[in-house]
């Protein structure tokens, strides 16, 4: 079961899929934030598992709504997300495969910038959420 997220604008495309790169993009993005979800709290899990607002959960394909206001700021956390990523890709590329390997043995393998692909696919939902009008995710 994926995520799909329907416009509230007539003749916006729906984006569906990201069964399991929704819950990431959130949580990369900082867009979770806005929802009060992300592993940065002191339990992950609360919002997802005991919500007090009455409109669901961004993870839970429960019809979860995110208002025009709410989709323009994700756009732009994406977009600043995007041109942040890309340029330290950039910098990563530049580097020699010994200074990645050592890089990776003081800092982990997490500290690699995302592939093209996937900053492609923020990319899309940037410009998916400033002609949605809002959404809402099932």
């Amino acid at each position: 079961m994926g995520y799909d997220l329907i416009p509230k604008k007539e003749g916006v495309k729906s984006k569906s899929g990201m069964i399991f790169t929704w819950p990431v993009i959130l949580q990369e993005t900082g867009a979770g934030y806005l929802f009060g979800y992300g592993e940065n709290t002191f339990d992950p899990g609360y919002y997802v598992y005991n919500n007090s607002l009455d409109n669901g959960s961004p993870v839970s394909n429960d019809g979860f709504e995110v208002s025009k206001e709410d989709a323009i700021i994700m756009a732009r956390l994406f977009r600043g997300y995007v041109y942040v990523k890309r340029t330290l890709r950039e910098q990563w590329l530049e580097k020699s495969e010994d200074e990645r390997a050592m890089i990776k043995s003081l800092f982990g393998d997490k500290v690699e910038p995302p592939a093209e692909i996937f900053l492609q696919k923020i990319e899309s939902l940037a410009e998916f959420f400033e002609q949605s009008d809002g959404f809402n995710i099932f």
